[in-house]
Order: C-alpha cells, then sequence, then structure tokens
C-alpha cells in the first residue's frame, strides 16, 4: 500500500515537472518570437517617432512577452517630472497611477531610478505585484515602465527580465533617435529658413547691386553728358566774353567811323543835289555814295559785338524774311535754292535788319563754300523747348532756321572757332560774317549749332523765340516829302564836320539852323528860343558827347521846358538800346549814322508833318 502511495506521488511529481517544462517551453518559445519579431519592433519604432508611437508600439512588443494584467510607460519630460503617458489597457489608468503615486511615496519609484535593473514589489493591497524598470540610455533616463501582475511576489524568470531590459533599452534608443532626429528636423529647418532668408538677403543684395550699377551707369552718362553741356558753355562764355573784349573796342570805332562817313555821305549827296543828274560827275558822285554805304557795312558788322547793343525788335514775317533773304543773296549765281518751310511757320519779334544779316551772311558762307556751284537748302520749321532741352533755351515756342549745303565743308580743328571774331580760312574773307550771326542770334534769346563734315556740307541750325498767336501787321508805306521849308532846326553833335554839312544841307532845304557841340548848350539855346517867342520846330541830338552832356541827357531837360517838344536822336552807335528803343527816352525820331540827305529830309519833314496835323 505504501509502495502504491509512492508510485502516486511519483506521478504526480511526474506531471507537475511535466506541467513546468511545457510552461517554460511556451515561455522560452515567446520570448524566441519576441526575438524574432524585433525587426518588426524595430520598424514600429520608426514608423511613429513620436513620444506616443514609441511607447505603443514597446507595449506591443511586451505583451508578446508578459501576460501583464496592466502596463503603462511614463516619460520623463524637460522639468524631471514622470508623466503616464500610455496605458493598456486603457481603462486601468486610474488604478495604475494611484498605484505610481504609492510607489513614489513608498521610494520604490526612487529605488527603481537607481538600479540598472528590474525592481518588483507588492501593491497596497497585497493581491498584485507591480514590476518597474527604468528606460534609460548611457547618457540620460528616458522614462519608467510599469507592469502589473495578478498574485503577491510573482516570479518572473531572468531570461524573461533580460529579454524585458532589451526591449525597454531598444525603446530608449529609439527616443533619443526621435529626439535627435527632431533636433536635426529642427535645425534642418532652421537651416533651411536662414538659407531661404540669406538668398533672399543675397538676392536683394543683388537686385540692389544691378539697381546701383544702373544707376551709376545713369549717373556716369548724365556726367558725361553734364561735362559735354559745361565745356560747350565754357566755350561759349569764352566766346561771349571775346565778342564784349572787342565789343568795347569795335564800338569806339563803328561811331568814329560812322561820323566819318556822315560828313563824307553828307558832302557827296549835298553835292549832287546841286548838279544837274545829266552832269558827268553825277555818276562818280553816285559810285562814291554807294562805296561809302558799302564801307558803312562794316561799321554795322562792328556794332553787332559793341556792347550794350540790342536790336530793334518788332513782329515780322519769318517766312517772308527767310524767302527774300535767299532770292537776293543767290540771285545772279549758279547756286540752287530748295526752300523747305512750314506752312505756318511762326512770327518772331526781331530786328528785321539784323535777322536779314545774320541770313545773308549764313547764304554768302555756303554760297562761297560751294565756289559758286552746287545747292543751298533752308528749312524752317515750328518747334517747342521742353525744359532740360539739349539747347539749354528757356522752354517755349521757337523756330528752327536750318541753312544746309553741300559744299567743301569745315574742318573738325576749325569748328569749335568759326564764330570767333576775324577768325576766317579764306583768303579775302574779314573773320566778321558768323561771328556777326553769333551775335545777332544770341541778341535775339536764341542760339545756333553748327555740323560740317569735310567735302560732304555743312548745316547751320538757328533757334530763334517765337510768337505762335501773333500776326505782324500790315506795312504802311507812307509818302515823305523830301523838303519841307520854314523851320526851324537846331543841331547838337560834338562833331564840326557834321554840324557844317547838316547845317548847310538843311539851309539849301529852306530851315532856319542852328548848331552847338554839347548837350547842355542844346538845352540853354532851346530855352531862350522859347522864351524870345522863336522855338524851334526840332532837335536833333547826338547820342554820345565825350567829355559831355549827350543827347540821352538833354533829352528830358528839353522836355522839361516844352513836352511837346520833337527830338530826334541820332548817333553812330546804332545798336544802342536808346536807339532800338527812342520813344521810351523821350525821341520823336531817329537817324542812324551815316545818312545821307534822302534819309535827314525825310524823318524831318515826317515829324513836321506829324506835328502839323496835331495841331
Amino acid at each position: 500500500m505504501n509502495q502504491s502511495k509512492d508510485t502516486t506521488d511519483r506521478l504526480t511529481c511526474l506531471e507537475e515537472r511535466i506541467l513546468y517544462l511545457e510552461e517554460a517551453n511556451r515561455h522560452y518559445v515567446a520570448i524566441l518570437d519576441m526575438l524574432a519579431s524585433s525587426s518588426d519592433f524595430q520598424a514600429d519604432l520608426n514608423r511613429d517617432k513620436s513620444t506616443e508611437g514609441i511607447f505603443r508600439a514597446t507595449l506591443t512588443q511586451i505583451a508578446r512577452l508578459f501576460s501583464f494584467e496592466a502596463m503603462g510607460l511614463l516619460e520623463n519630460r524637460e522639468d524631471k517630472s514622470f508623466v503616464l503617458t500610455v496605458c493598456e489597457p486603457s481603462s486601468c489608468r486610474d488604478e495604475l497611477s494611484v498605484d505610481i503615486d504609492m510607489a513614489i511615496m513608498d521610494g520604490i519609484f526612487a529605488w527603481a531610478l537607481n538600479r540598472n535593473q528590474s525592481v518588483t514589489a507588492p501593491t497596497a493591497s497585497g493581491s498584485h505585484t507591480l514590476l518597474f524598470r527604468v528606460i534609460e540610455t548611457r547618457t540620460c533616463i528616458r522614462g519608467m515602465f510599469i507592469g502589473r501582475l495578478r498574485g503577491n511576489l510573482a516570479h518572473i524568470d531572468a531570461p524573461s527580465l533580460n529579454a524585458l531590459s532589451n526591449v525597454l533599452l531598444t525603446t530608449a534608443y529609439a527616443m533619443e533617435s526621435s529626439t535627435l532626429y527632431d533636433l536635426l528636423e529642427g535645425n534642418l529647418h532652421n537651416l533651411g529658413q536662414k538659407v531661404q532668408e540669406r538668398t533672399a538677403e543675397l538676392l536683394a543684395a543683388r537686385d540692389m547691386a544691378e539697381a546701383s550699377a544702373r544707376e551709376l551707369k545713369a549717373a556716369n552718362k548724365k556726367l558725361c553728358r553734364e561735362i559735354v553741356e559745361r565745356k560747350r558753355a565754357e566755350d561759349e562764355l569764352l566766346k561771349t566774353q571775346k565778342l564784349e573784349s572787342l565789343g568795347v573796342f569795335a564800338g569806339g570805332i563803328a561811331h568814329d567811323f560812322n561820323n566819318i562817313f556822315t560828313a563824307i555821305l553828307g558832302n557827296l549827296s549835298f553835292a549832287r543835289m546841286q548838279i544837274s543828274p545829266s552832269d558827268k560827275i553825277a555818276k562818280r558822285l553816285e559810285e562814291c555814295e554807294k562805296a561809302t554805304m558799302r564801307a558803312s557795312e562794316l561799321t554795322r558788322h562792328l556794332l553787332t559785338f559793341a556792347r550794350g547793343g540790342e536790336p530793334a525788335k518788332k513782329l515780322i514775317n519769318t517766312t517772308l524774311l527767310i524767302k527774300e533773304a535767299t532770292s537776293l543773296v543767290l540771285l545772279g549765281s549758279n547756286v540752287v535754292s530748295a526752300i523747305d518751310l512750314a506752312d505756318d511757320l511762326w512770327c518772331v519779334k526781331a530786328d528785321a535788319g539784323q535777322l536779314s544779316q545774320a541770313l545773308h551772311n549764313l547764304l554768302i558762307n555756303a554760297r562761297q563754300a560751294m565756289c559758286e556751284n552746287g545747292e543751298v537748302t533752308v528749312r524752317g520749321a515750328n518747334e517747342t523747348m521742353a525744359p532740360d532741352n539739349p539747347q539749354r533755351l528757356p522752354p517755349g515756342a521757337y523756330v528752327k532756321i536750318i541753312v544746309e549745303d553741300d559744299g567743301c565743308g569745315i574742318p573738325q580743328e576749325n569748328l569749335g572757332r568759326i564764330f570767333d571774331p576775324y577768325f576766317t580760312t579764306k583768303s579775302q574773307g574779314s573773320g566778321l560774317g558768323l561771328a556777326s550771326v553769333y551775335s545777332i542770334v544770341k541778341r535775339h534769346g536764341g542760339t545756333i549749332e553748327v555740323s560740317s563734315t569735310v567735302r560732304v556740307g555743312s548745316s547751320f541750325t538757328i533757334y530763334l523765340p517765337a510768337s505762335p498767336d501773333r500776326i505782324p501787321e500790315a506795312a504802311v508805306v507812307k509818302k515823305v516829302a523830301e523838303s519841307v521849308s520854314g523851320g526851324r532846326v537846331l543841331i547838337m553833335d560834338d562833331e564840326e564836320i557834321i554840324r557844317e554839312i547838316v547845317a548847310e544841307i538843311l539851309q539849301y532845304l529852306g530851315y532856319y539852323v542852328e548848331s552847338c557841340s554839347d548837350g547842355r548848350e542844346a538845352v540853354d539855346r532851346f530855352r531862350k528860343a522859347r522864351e524870345s517867342n522863336t522855338p524851334f520846330s526840332v532837335v536833333i541830338l547826338d547820342l554820345t558827347v565825350p567829355g559831355g552832356m549827350g543827347g540821352k541827357e538833354a533829352a528830358p531837360l528839353i522836355l522839361e521846358v516844352d513836352p511837346d517838344a520833337v527830338l530826334i536822336v541820332s548817333s553812330g552807335y546804332s545798336n544802342d538800346p536808346v536807339i532800338a528803343n527812342y520813344r521810351h527816352y523821350g525821341f520823336r525820331g531817329v537817324i542812324s549814322k551815316p545818312f545821307n540827305t534822302g534819309t535827314l529830309a525825310g524823318e524831318l519833314g515826317r515829324l513836321i508833318d506829324k506835328k502839323a496835323e496835331c495841331r
């Protein structure tokens, strides 16, 4: 019987042993299965790099090895606090949180943190066993694993604990990799932003550099243009200064010449009056008059340069002036003219004589450049100048006159000097033609430009201020008697020879004449004649008296005596402002020297007749 009992005990022990081995076999198979699934576990960790994703993949892997009633993973935050991040099943979160709080209070949690192995402890009720395992790498603690098993002091074998440690170590490094990945991704993002910002800065800098380069190029271009314009302005100023310097000298010479020519012309014309037109000497006297008038043309050139000279402006028909000048200069030559003028060419306010002289000089210059054989083209157009125009003229309306020829042209080295007084390349030239053109145009508020190519031809362009909305009055031709007798005339001139010949001419024409050499004496004689009831009908006053009172100063004094006095100004300075605006200074008429008998008699007759009509 005892033998039967021993057999039974042995069988029971053997069955328990077999059950243990079967359970151990299943456990080891589970461990092997978990190890075999490590690659899948690693893939799960890489799929979701967030802490929660890593923790869920870890609990899934641990569930293959252990049959925990509840599991949880706590994350170690930056503030060193541990937070239950994932719990399986989620319904046990509150119970597991209580167990964690109790473990912290009992010091078990801190003990587990300081041990590099699994730590087990019973729950407060004693019904379960808690397993703690720190999740850490060599550098830092990443979190804590907690698992709850049913029963007190539940046994977990060493291989399972090692497998658990491997899983949690993998988890720790996955978290560290995730942190590094996030840090790297953040750095890459920041680096990308910095690269974009730096690229944008470089592009902006490039755009600014290109804009600066364009501005610098434009500034250099403008500077070069300003340098050219400044050089041109300096040349213009130098030319003007030369003309002004010459003007002081030329004005005096022209005045003296005109006085001499007045005496010569007066005597010649007076002599012709006293002989028969059929007399042989009459022809010679006429030729002498013509020669004297040609000589006086030179003084008109000189007076163009005289300082203070001002054109006697009036509104003129530009089209008519251009056609008349072209026809007159080219008449009788082999030069063909082509005139191209705008149908509505604007009028200009100018001195018709001076402007005609300027056109004559340009046309003569063109005719001579072609050796009397070729074509001259004259163009006229209206042009409105904008501010900052290349010609540096005030903005407004202008008439542009172009005179072109196909002659020999002007060498480049001479272009800058052609407007200088007395500069000429012609053997018989005076050097005053183009200089007078330049001076006339400038006095009229315009400018002149020239371009030329040797053996091709030259082109002169004149710009003159225009009056688009004004039309010149039709010329009124008045018949003036050549002689009117019975008037009293007072002559004041510093040149005795002029006083003598003018007095003889007027006496011959029937006038009573008195003469004097100074303005003060003229005022005194005029006053005395008026007081004696023998007033002068006309007073002829020389504008300039060296060392004495001239006509400009004497005129207001005479008008104080008699506001209705008829005053005529006479001067060799035909371009003087007083001559151009004689009415403004109280004069009724003007006689420019040199003058002949017809001019003198005509002006006197006109004024005396007008005075008689007013009475």
